[in-house]
Formats: structure tokens, sequence, C-alpha cells
């Protein structure tokens, strides 16, 4: 697995979670429910 392309998924997820939320809730379930879980 590549860390760079790994670390890029979860930025952008992160960043969607902070700007939009209900899409990337939308959009990928399992990484919303991941960060939420972390915050």
């Amino acid at each position: 697995m590549n860390k760079n392309v790994l670390g890029e998924y979860f930025s952008e997820g992160y960043r969607c979670y902070c700007l939009e939320p209900s899409v990337l809730k939308k959009k990928d379930k399992e990484l919303y429910d991941y960060i939420r879980g972390l915050l």
C-alpha cells in the first residue's frame, strides 16, 4: 500500500469532514465514522 496515497485519502476525508460532513457521510460512511470516532 502506498503510504502517500493513504495519507492523501485521509487528509482529503478530514477536510471534507470539517467542511461538508454530510457529503463525506454519503460518499464514504466508513471514513466518516472513523474520523468521528477519533474526535
